[in-house]
């Protein structure tokens, strides 16, 4: 879990000081659960979720991506740019032919 919360971090540019006084942990600690790879408590586990509503519980606890939410993301974000509606009609173009 640490090499993933580790991976989340520097992607969204969040340092450990900043990520240790979110969750309320000193730096020092906080460092060493991700160096050791020692466990973090469900209570700081909550926090950082909390803290970051964009990050995967599912994939941070177990490394198994929640595919449900990524893909009911992906056709949220296609059905509001028209993607979807202009492919169908792509589709209905090339069948009429």
């Amino acid at each position: 879990m640490n090499e993933r919360l580790k991976v989340y971090m520097t992607l969204n540019n969040i340092s450990r000081k900043k990520m240790s006084e979110v969750i309320g942990m000193h730096y020092n600690s906080f460092n060493r659960v991700l160096e050791d790879n020692r466990a973090l408590n469900a209570t700081y586990i909550e926090k950082i979720l909390v803290y970051c509503p964009d990050l995967d519980a599912r994939w941070l606890l177990t490394g198994v991506e929640d595919r449900g939410t990524k893909n009911k993301e992906l056709v949220e974000l296609l059905e509001d740019n028209g993607v979807i509606e202009r492919l169908s009609e792509l589709i209905a173009n090339k069948l009429k032919k």
